[in-house]
């Protein structure tokens, strides 16, 4: 089975669920994630559309209540989530909320996903937005 069917498999049978992204940027984890909102109607939080930490937190919890009223609730976090400190906020959260945690490690190539991101930051120029590039 694919990591996408086994991380189904496992929310399906979990009442309320997180999935916790980790990766570097254009490895895979918002076409993952996008994934994962078709098949499993969950919540995709991230801090690219949410601006910051505190408001990912923010809806991560609000999928926790949302779902405490209809039964069942899965959050992505779509993010990079380097470092135990920034997946702790939100395994934190999942706790008070009685969720369990799943973690989706994605192992790009550094070369490809630099080229990737250094493509996506061209993109957004042409757009008039700021990128940050981390070919560095």
């Amino acid at each position: 089975a694919s990591a996408l069917q086994a991380v189904e498999q496992l929310c399906q049978q979990i009442q309320h669920c997180l999935i916790l992204c980790i990766g570097m940027p254009a490895s895979g984890k918002s076409t993952f994630s996008r994934m994962l909102n078709e098949s499993l109607h969950a919540d995709i939080v991230s801090r690219d559309t949410l601006g910051t930490m505190k408001k990912c937190q923010a809806a991560v919890a609000n999928c926790f209540w949302k779902g405490k009223s209809i039964g069942r609730s899965v959050a992505v976090v779509d993010n990079t989530n380097p470092d135990r400190e920034s997946r702790k906020r939100f395994i934190d959260i999942a706790k008070d909320h009685e969720a369990k945690c799943v973690a989706v490690v994605f192992q790009g190539n550094v070369s490809v996903c630099k080229h990737m991101n250094a493509s996506r930051c061209k993109a957004v120029r042409r757009a008039h937005l700021t990128c940050t590039n981390t070919q560095g």
